[in-house]
């Protein structure tokens, strides 16, 4: 069986040469600070987007169960003006 003997290049450069691993281009770093850049911003968005959803959810159902509590009210209040004796409100006719 043949052994291909294993050369490391490493091994044979000169510590002290610069021609190891380099920093990327100015080129590549722009573009990824572009892509974090457009993340945060499409967060940012979706977030104030969903948090105006909620509010106006919120909101509406607030509205709706105080349109449905005045409702009730009122009309425990005309039940009672009609039970005392004086002028009723839903039928207009004179109770005594």
């Amino acid at each position: 069986m043949n052994k291909i003997p294993f050369t490391d290049d490493a091994e044979n450069s000169d510590p002290l040469s610069t021609s190891g691993p380099t920093a990327p281009s100015p080129r590549r770093s722009r573009q990824a600070w572009l892509v974090v850049v457009v993340g945060l911003l499409i967060t940012a968005t979706t977030a104030l987007q969903m948090k105006s959803d909620v509010e106006r959810n919120v909101t509406l159902e607030f509205t709706s169960r105080c349109d449905a509590m005045q409702s009730r009210i009122v009309e425990r209040l005309n039940d009672y003006v009609c039970a005392v004796p004086w002028k009723c409100s839903k039928c207009g006719a004179l109770k005594m």
